[in-house]
């Protein structure tokens, strides 16, 4: 149809999952005091009922061909009816890697839903053998059985097979005289609720992605987004990357700032048992913990950190501390902030220099090792990389007595969060800043009038042709407040 030819053997399989859910079945014989002389296995076939009663009629003798053993199963396919209650949306696709091309998807149209109705017949000569080999089938349809299968060769996906068992009929075939062979059939009605499969295609995967954002009506540009996948990316080794550019070409020779600010990141964990003055606490569960974390909550006495995490429940701070079980604690981690994005994937290109400016507490630094000096083995990478201090002065307009809080006579755009402040008997930091409104780290007294400096901390990377692709930035005091950097040419 449509000159495009498939088959994924949606009926064949069909039949095949539903004779496997029979094809176990046996009956016992036993003697009167209850001793098992055999048991026998039922054969399944597939065919109509008719074939067999057929074969039954035959007569016997010696040239008349070998008459069929009972008890036995058939099975059938007696209809195939659109299922209105799953039908699904025509546009949707199932998509799949495709192997090593990740230059490609597989994608799979999805799904047109269709009841098959399944009948199976067993045939038996006595009331036990057919009353044995239905309660070793009723049981397990409360009215369906689920099957899971793969219906799309090449396909991971996972399709749930529902068997439903719609009705049990029961006749004796018994008629006529004593030569005719008796038999009781016991008729069993399923219905299969499988799915049919469009054809599957190679689809293109789309690379790459440039968004510009500007003023149509002046021309003016504001900011690029440019979503890339590297060249040397595989299938089992890929990272998609986001360049935040504040010019609408990336050319060798730009300059650029970035603001890097600290954020506490807080996660949960409850404790499995009591500790008693013991560095040693279990908890529930350790994995969203990592070494470095600050623990606090009810019980907790100073900032003790997590040393080491000695199992998935296990955790060692750095003193000891007295918990009940089952106590809430909290466990906070600083981490970098840039673009408003914790911990972001950073994409510079070769040629560029880009200075960042951090706390003085978190100098940023740059390595080919996970996390830098704090990874097995770790070395800060410091080709192309400068690290220096810029300062500016501020005045102070109004006394504060005993505040954090500090207003200045101008706002200046060169003050950042994180720098040092100092003055006469002031050494603190900036927590934040609002135009001409200062928030200090610490409380203090300073008279009206007062200059204040202003230390701001840099890191300048300019990488060049040799500056791997690969690489990560972290802060050199604290671990895991990092992340990657993809380093690209123009």
């Amino acid at each position: 149809m449509f000159g495009l030819h498939f088959y994924h053997a949606t009926m064949r399989k069909s039949v095949a999952v539903f004779g496997t859910l029979f094809n176990d079945i046996s009956v016992v014989r036993k003697k009167s005091d209850g001793s098992i002389v055999n048991q026998v296995r039922v054969p399944l076939a597939y065919g109509p009922k008719q074939k067999f009663l057929a074969r039954l009629d035959q007569e016997t003798g010696f040239d008349a061909p070998m008459g069929i053993k009972l008890p036995r199963m058939a099975f059938e396919i007696t209809g195939l009816e659109l299922d209105v209650v799953q039908k699904g949306q025509k546009r949707n696709k199932i998509i799949e890697n495709h192997g090593s091309d990740v230059t490609k998807k597989k994608t799979l149209q999805n799904y047109t839903a269709y009841n098959i109705s399944m009948q199976l017949n067993i045939l038996a000569k006595n009331q036990d053998d057919g009353l044995q080999i239905m309660e070793q089938i009723l049981p397990y349809f409360q009215p369906e059985y689920t099957l899971t299968i793969r219906p799309v060769d090449g396909f991971d996906l996972k399709q749930d097979v529902p068997v439903i068992l719609t009705g049990v009929n029961i006749d004796d075939q018994y008629e006529g005289s004593f030569e005719e062979r008796r038999v009781l059939i016991y008729t069993l009605d399923f219905t299969m609720k499988m799915k049919f499969y469009g054809p599957t295609v190679n689809q293109g995967v789309i690379r790459e992605v440039n968004l510009d954002f500007e003023n149509r009506q002046t021309g003016e540009f504001f900011e690029g987004l440019n979503y890339t996948v590297r060249p040397s990316d595989t299938a089992d080794n890929k990272v998609v990357t986001v360049a935040y550019d504040e010019n609408q070409f990336v050319v060798g020779g730009d300059q650029f700032i970035y603001d890097v600010t600290v954020e506490p990141y807080a996660v949960n964990a409850t404790t499995a048992a009591a500790a008693s003055s013991s560095t040693e606490l279990q908890l529930v569960n350790t994995s969203t913990l990592q070494v470095g974390h600050v623990v606090s909550g009810t019980g907790i006495s100073g900032t003790p950190q997590i040393s080491a995490i000695n199992s998935p429940t296990k955790i060692t701070l750095t003193t000891a501390q007295s918990i009940a079980n089952n106590t809430n604690l909290t466990f906070t981690a600083n981490k970098f902030n840039l673009f408003a994005q914790v911990q972001p994937t950073l994409t510079l290109y070769r040629g560029n220099t880009y200075i960042f400016h951090h706390p003085s507490g978190h100098p940023i630094r740059f390595s080919t090792t996970n996390d830098g000096t704090h990874g097995a083995g770790g070395a800060a990478y410091t080709t192309g990389v400068v690290t220096d201090t810029t300062t500016t002065t501020g005045q102070v307009n109004g006394a504060v007595s005993n505040s954090t809080s500090v207003t200045l006579t101008a706002s200046n755009t060169n003050i950042k969060v994180g720098d040092v402040v100092t003055a006469t008997g002031i050494n603190t930091t900036v927590a934040a800043i609002d135009g001409v409104s200062l928030t200090l780290s610490e409380a203090k007294t300073i008279a009206n009038g007062t200059a204040l400096t202003f230390t701001t901390s840099r890191t300048l990377f300019s990488p060049v042709e040799n500056t791997p692709e690969n690489m990560f930035y972290y802060c050199a005091n604290h671990a895991k407040m990092g992340g990657q950097v993809i380093i690209l040419t123009s």
